[in-house]
């Protein structure tokens, strides 16, 4: 039990028993006193006890009420919502600022390889085969790529044609997950008909034919357990040439090989 005022305790009657001047310990005494004069061998006057007992006595009543302990005053429960709420929100923005950092874009590059072509026949319909690989380098030493989706067309670069980008068809199976630091490669494919390479390079082109590569990919980045947001990378790749070739009496169409680098 405290033997002086400097403990820290409350009395249901709401007077503080902690840290007070003799003011203060006068008007507690006339609430302590009114109990101890309850009890036989008690004196009357709150002057004669020493503030050792009064803390005693004050403890006593404190206890006396339902076993309930002290209550914290109301401006120190304020101060300490104020106080977490404050630690809350500084440590949400830190935890903000930190995935922002860590789950930026990774810089991953594409590029076409191995690509090539033959005269084939499709549903009837004859026309071009254009077959390339696409690969793709993640050099991040922290990040993998997540690909939710990968889109590749081929786009004849004339506004005037009514159908000028062809969809390809991307062989692998979605989601393709790349780890960190790795290079991985997709086979695609696409089918040009004869009728449209025809009509672009009879009417609406002049000097070499050339196609481009476009690829859209859906991607999140992934640090640790963590991932980002959706991402929707749209790139391009150089223009192919290609050329027709008379043989057997018919003209076709060929695509120079070669490998390009694709940018957005």
């Amino acid at each position: 039990m405290a033997t002086d005022l400097d403990g820290v305790a409350q009395c249901r009657f709401g007077v503080r028993c902690g840290r007070m001047d003799s003011r203060r310990r006068t008007a507690l005494s006339g609430v302590v006193v009114a109990s101890m004069a309850e009890r036989p061998g008690t004196v009357a006057a709150a002057a004669s006890y020493p503030p050792g007992v009064l803390v005693e006595e004050c403890a006593r009543l404190m206890h006396a009420f339902h076993g309930e302990p002290a209550r914290a005053p109301w401006w120190l429960k304020h101060k300490i919502l104020i106080l977490t709420g404050m630690a809350l929100i500084l440590a949400a923005s830190t935890v903000i600022i930190v995935t922002c950092i860590i789950l930026s874009p990774a810089h991953i590059h594409f590029s076409i390889t191995a690509a090539n072509s033959t005269n084939s026949t499709m549903d009837g319909e004859n026309g071009l085969s254009f077959n390339f690989t696409l690969a793709v380098d993640n050099p991040s030493r922290r990040a993998g790529v997540d690909y939710r989706e990968v889109i590749v067309s081929l786009q004849l670069p004339s506004k005037r044609l009514k159908n000028n980008s062809v969809p390809a068809t991307v062989n692998g199976s979605m989601p393709l997950y790349q780890p960190r630091h790795s290079h991985i490669s997709m086979a695609v494919a696409a089918f040009v008909e004869k009728d449209l390479l025809d009509l672009y390079l009879k009417k609406f082109y002049r000097g070499h034919p050339t196609l481009t590569i476009m690829v859209t990919a859906l991607v999140r980045f992934k640090v640790g357990v963590a991932y980002s947001r959706l991402y929707d990378i749209t790139v391009y790749c150089p223009p192919f040439v290609f050329f027709d070739v008379f043989q057997d009496g018919n003209f076709s169409y060929h695509f120079a090989k070669g490998n390009a680098n694709c940018s957005a």
